[in-house]
């Protein structure tokens, strides 16, 4: 009975490896899903900081590191969720804000950094993979977001916004939009460092797409060669086998 459940703890184990970054992007998708329902309710900030506190939990166990890199990155996401809590009790002061702005930032660069090593280092195509690249994505949308509302929360001249809604969903909409390079134009950078920063985004949206395509591309190409050598060598295989036979 022992060997039985050890067993099936070790399965679920593997399987949540295997499909770590399918959990992270489930979250991501909820957070960005729900932030536009929340923006007009009463407890929006409640809301927001309970998703990002989910996020940064499933971000903690999405990426495969040696333990030094793990106790830092479990360090970073202490600290994350501390500030993002003390923004919650505290949001008066702007300096809470940035605080919790800035230690989201160098955590989700961290996640970045491990989801593109885990892009590159898998060889075959699969659900993981797929979710990797999209999880990665939303997470530079994500960062962008947070770092355009800190420029208008410094500066509310930063961005021209035809409907002045100082929260996360409206940049993170900008931010969207500006990595796809849609740009409607209802939301204007307006300062230099606005401005650059939605360059810095419509560059890098565009270049990681590229890209990651070539990569998942060649990644295809690749096991389809594997496997028509694979092929070709069972053949051969076979008719060796039958010559000898004869």
């Amino acid at each position: 009975m022992k060997h039985k459940i050890s067993a099936l703890f070790k399965k679920l184990k593997n399987w949540s490896l295997e499909n770590r970054f399918f959990y992270l992007v489930s979250s991501f998708i909820i957070l960005v899903i729900t932030l536009p329902f929340v923006s007009n309710v009463d407890r929006k900030t409640l809301i927001t900081s309970s998703l990002t506190s989910l996020l940064i939990i499933v971000s903690l166990f999405s990426t495969k590191i040696s333990r030094t890199k793990l106790r830092t990155e479990f360090l970073l996401g202490v600290i994350t969720l501390i500030t993002v809590w003390i923004f919650f009790f505290f949001p008066t002061p702007k300096w809470t804000y940035l605080i919790s702005v800035i230690s989201t930032c160098i955590f989700f660069s961290f996640i970045i950094w491990g989801s593109i090593k885990s892009l590159i280092q898998t060889k075959n195509v699969t659900i993981n993979l797929i979710s990797a690249a999209i999880t990665i994505y939303i997470m530079i949308g994500f960062l962008g977001a947070m770092i355009c509302r800190a420029l208008y929360t410094i500066n509310s001249d930063a961005f021209i916004i035809r409907e002045m809604h100082n929260d996360m969903a409206t940049f993170l909409y900008f931010s969207f939009i500006t990595i796809t390079t849609i740009g409607y134009g209802d939301i204007l950078p307006n300062s230099i460092f606005a401005k650059f920063t939605a360059m810095y985004l419509g560059i890098i949206g565009q270049l990681y797409l590229a890209i990651v395509m070539a990569i998942i591309i060649g990644k295809l190409l690749n096991s389809y060669r594997l496997d028509a050598i694979k092929r070709v060598e069972k053949d051969n295989d076979d008719e060796e086998t039958s010559t000898n036979q004869d």
